[in-house]
Parts: C-alpha cells; structure tokens; sequence
C-alpha cells in the first residue's frame, strides 16, 4: 500500500471509530464466508477485535438453566402454533453477507469520512485504493455464489 512506510494519515477520533467498527463488520464478514465455505479463515486471528475474557467463572453454572427452560418454552411455542422450520439458504446468506459488507465498504471512503472531522490531505490516497481492492474481492466472491 502507499505511504505505508511513512506516517499514516491522521485521523479524527470519530473517523477511526468508524473506520474500525465498519471494517470489523468486514473481517467478520470474512470470517463467516470462510466458514461457510469450509475454509480456515474463521481461524485467522483477527485484526480489528480483541477478544477479552470478561465473563463471570459463575456463568456457565448460572446460564445453562435459563437457556434450557428458554429453549423449552421455544418448543413449546413451535409445537402450541404448529410452526415449521423455515428452508435457510446458504447461497442466499453469504450473498446478504457479501452485499451488506459492500454498503458498508462504500461508507468508508475518504470523501465520507469528511462527516466525521477533517481528512488529512494524505488520507484518499492510501485508504480508497485500497478499499477498492476490498469492494473487487467481495465482489468477486459475491459472483462466485451466482
């Protein structure tokens, strides 16, 4: 990429909170398509999320009760109203995947980024090439499911 080995652009705080939580979607994104389709991306460390171990030790003990007696009136409502598993495509949720993460893409370009504070002069030329690169490949993934 550009200008990788000089200073980044600088970025606002609202620009790289948005840049973050919208290429997080992304990766996620990403992480879901390769599991779908029995890839190993899942297993990729992530770049934009930390998982931090903040759950209580007591919760396995004090959660599987809840879940259980939810799941039990769940199944109680299925059989009570007669409801019928409804058919899941595969081909259809990587598809809303790759269209979802192409909208949200199309959000990150410098010139939007405006509405967050002022873009470094420096900014649309590292990051929209590369976020075209990003739209080429989901793209492409989205016309392999057609």
């Amino acid at each position: 990429m550009s200008g990788a080995a000089s200073t980044p652009p600088r970025l606002s705080d609202g620009q790289r909170r948005h840049l973050t939580a919208s290429l997080d979607l992304v990766e996620a994104t990403l992480d879901e398509l390769a599991r779908l389709v029995g890839g190993s991306g899942g297993d990729s460390p992530r770049l934009l999320r930390r998982q931090v171990d903040d759950l209580s030790p007591a919760l396995p003990s004090r959660g599987q009760e809840p879940i259980a007696q939810a799941r039990a009136v769940l199944a109680e409502l299925v059989r009570a109203l007669g409801l019928e598993p409804r058919p899941y495509s595969s081909r259809q949720a990587l598809q809303a995947l790759v269209l979802s993460s192409l909208v949200i893409l199309e959000d990150c370009f410098a010139a939007t980024l405006r509405a967050y504070g002022e873009t470094d002069p420096g900014l649309p030329s590292v990051l929209d090439p590369a976020l075209r690169r990003l739209h080429d490949a989901l793209t492409a993934i989205g016309a392999a499911l057609d």
